[in-house]
């Protein structure tokens, strides 16, 4: 599984990829440990696969909820654009 070659996994401080809070602003330490992870598509592809099923929170693949959303809303007005382009 991807999530054996993950550059967080055994992180001595586990708990801070889940914080409490529902907004909150991604650790630099953590974004940095996450961007040099060799496995953070599929960290990110992971979150996105949990968050159509149901809620995970957290930092996943470096982000916060709130730009994990971002990413998606951006996503979703590219395919609206081409579909829009292609019908044209």
């Amino acid at each position: 599984m991807w999530q054996d070659h993950a550059a967080c996994k055994g992180h001595p401080e586990p708990d801070r990829f889940f914080p409490a809070l529902s907004r909150y602003t991604v650790p630099q330490d953590l974004r940095a440990l996450c961007h040099a992870c060799p496995v953070q598509a599929d960290c990110y592809g992971y979150a996105q696969e949990k968050r159509a099923h149901g809620y995970e929170p957290g930092i996943w693949a470096g982000l916060s909820d709130d730009e994990r959303k971002g990413l998606r809303q951006r996503e979703q007005r590219r395919v609206l654009r081409l579909r829009e382009a292609a019908v044209a």
